[in-house]
């Protein structure tokens, strides 16, 4: 059985503001968007040890058709997705 997912309040903004922008360029995008983040949190429960650790415990993992990486930890009994951030983004920007 794969652990459960949870998102940090940050991270549920990030995607939040994702959604918004791309649903602002294009009507229906953002549920493309969210669709492929949500394949990105599947693949990441059933398999969590498969991405790259960046920095500490922190692994991550990229969203498909979209410049986004998804950055998170696992912890004994959840994963833990701490943020969402445009690939283009300096991540030592990111506290």
């Amino acid at each position: 059985m794969s652990p459960s997912v949870r998102f940090k309040s940050a991270a549920d903004r990030d995607v939040e503001s994702a959604f918004v922008w791309y649903e602002e360029r294009s009507p229906g995008l953002g549920n493309e968007f969210l669709e492929e983040v949500d394949d990105a949190v599947t693949r990441i429960a059933d398999n969590p040890h498969a991405y790259q650790i960046v920095r500490g415990r922190i692994r991550r993992a990229v969203v498909h058709r979209f410049p986004y990486l998804m950055f998170y930890v696992i912890d004994p009994h959840e994963i833990v997705v701490l943020a969402l951030m445009h690939a283009s983004r300096d991540p030592e920007s990111w506290p």
